[in-house]
């Protein structure tokens, strides 16, 4: 019940119930001198489908929000942060830990960080192919998007650049996009007297994507942004460091020269709690790639009674046999493309896609989104491609 779930969330933050669950692909190598986790209780898990090595998470979970608790007990002029002003926000949480080689003791380092988000067009296993033979960083390289966005924005010192929607993102319209939605680096030094460190980041999510946290250690710099005071960080249950996002801070990048690295990766099944249980009202399930989505939508609507009316007693119409198929904004042209191919797997040229745009982009903002008047304008023409 909704009950049930209000009051796991506040159990989750409170008793600090969380299983550390180790999803870098080399978990089993030695110990090394960086690593980084992914920290969800269990019941955010689900096994995955086989179709990707990837550890599915269900949906973002709820991470305390201190600074935000913080500001509001300012506002009623509070100074002590009580249960009743708990604030929390959704997001994925990981854990970064560090030896005493990698953060020695007292010494101040930079731990830099990236989250990025993957989308793929065809397989995991295509883009993997396609990223070796365009000989892009390989998989098991700890800064491989760190890399790829250092060599896009090398002109900048390698320090991304957010777009007037908030996004850095590149890569191929059939293939594969990657946007950074984290590139930042913050503070700390090694514990004094030992060396080493533990610090827990978060960062909320705005898409069910494929996520890749990447961080190594760096030499400090003006930009990197102060880490939790001890003193927060002695707080039990242990509290999180929301990580900028890459329209809010973004720092030059010292990828070239990192010398402690690690990354982890998943893939996050639903964008929130409420996009799960609709998902599973309808008995659908996730895909592992944007193609496979668009392809099991044409094939459900193909097995429709417009598309197949001989299959249920009826006629077919001689202009349009299979149904109308229309698709009211094209923009780029991508999913039309898509959708068209299906449907000549399926019809052959019996079949006919329509789609409508003035190609000018959206006319105004939308509200509760990113999107801006003239999001997916290509200028008022029809893509190349799609003559």
């Amino acid at each position: 019940s909704f009950a049930m779930e209000i009051l796991r969330r506040a159990t989750a933050v409170w008793l600090a119930c969380v299983i550390p669950t180790r999803t870098s692909s080399e978990e089993q190598l030695p110990q090394k001198d960086l690593q980084v986790r992914v920290l969800a209780e269990g019941f955010y898990l689900e096994s995955s489908d086989g179709k990707s090595d990837l550890p599915d998470v269900l949906y973002p979970w709820p991470i305390r929000d201190v600074d935000k608790e913080v500001k509001h007990a300012k506002q009623a002029g509070a100074t002590v942060l009580t249960s009743r002003g708990l604030e929390l926000k959704d997001g994925l949480e990981f854990l970064i830990e560090a030896s005493p080689a990698a953060a020695p003791a007292d010494v101040p380092v930079g731990v830099f960080v990236g989250l990025f988000s993957m989308s793929h067009t065809s397989s995991y296993a295509r883009v993997e192919e396609w990223m070796a033979a365009g000989n892009l960083p390989p998989r098991h390289n700890p800064i491989r998007l760190s890399t790829m966005f250092t060599h896009q924005y090398h002109e900048n010192g390698g320090q991304v650049q957010a777009d007037d929607l908030g996004d850095a993102c590149l890569g191929e319209a059939f293939r594969a996009e990657f946007c950074a939605r984290v590139s930042t680096c913050f503070l700390v030094e090694g514990r004094p007297g030992r060396g080493g460190g533990t610090w827990r980041l978060a960062s909320p999510v705005r898409f069910a994507a494929h996520y890749r946290l990447e961080a190594y250690i760096g030499t400090p710099t003006p930009n990197c942004r102060p880490y939790l005071t001890p003193e927060v960080q002695a707080v039990q249950p242990p509290i999180t460091w929301w990580a900028p996002q890459v329209a809010e801070h973004t720092v030059p990048s010292q990828s070239a020269i990192a010398r402690f690295a690690a990354y982890t990766e998943i893939r996050l099944l639903y964008v929130n709690r409420e996009n799960y249980w609709w998902g599973k009202q309808a008995q659908v399930s996730p895909t592992s790639c944007w193609l496979d989505m668009m392809q099991a939508s044409v094939n459900t609507a193909g097995e429709s009674i417009a598309a197949r009316p001989e299959r249920y007693g009826l006629q077919a119409s001689g202009a349009a046999p299979h149904g109308l198929w229309l698709e009211f904004g094209v923009g780029s042209g991508k999913t039309t493309t898509a959708i068209a191919l299906q449907m000549k797997a399926l019809f052959g040229e019996a079949a006919t896609l329509h789609g409508f745009d003035s190609f000018e982009g959206i006319p105004f903002d939308w509200d509760y989104t990113h999107l801006a008047a003239g999001t997916f304008s290509q200028g008022g023409k029809i893509p190349e491609h799609l003559h």
